[in-house]
């Protein structure tokens, strides 16, 4: 709720679907991105441990996937944390989310 609200006070409404909009396709695609990398790995090491007679060490791929998403999901949080704080009101709002969302894009 507070994503869509800082998004809500910081983005242009001229341009807010379009934002929303890509923002989404790039969830979207990092996803299938992450599902297929994960996939791919788990199957990598489980025809690994079956060549070296290890098949009690198929889990070591599922804890590195979890692992590796946890990662991940910590370091989605490091843009939020840079954001800028949006609490003005009025025409000093609209100036000051222009310059905000300048900043932002300029990272």
């Amino acid at each position: 709720m507070a994503l869509w609200s800082w998004i809500g006070d910081l983005v242009p409404g001229a341009i807010r679907g379009r934002f929303i909009g890509r923002r989404g396709g790039l969830l979207n695609a990092f996803q299938v991105v992450g599902m297929l990398a994960g996939g791919s790995g788990s199957w990598w090491w489980r025809g690994r441990c079956e060549d070296l007679g290890q098949d009690d060490m198929i889990w070591i791929a599922y804890a590195a996937c979890a692992g590796i998403g946890a990662v991940l999901m910590g370091l989605a949080v490091w843009p939020l944390a840079r954001a800028p704080a949006a609490h003005l009101t009025g025409e000093s709002a609209a100036v000051d989310r222009r310059q905000r969302w300048q900043e932002i894009c300029m990272v």
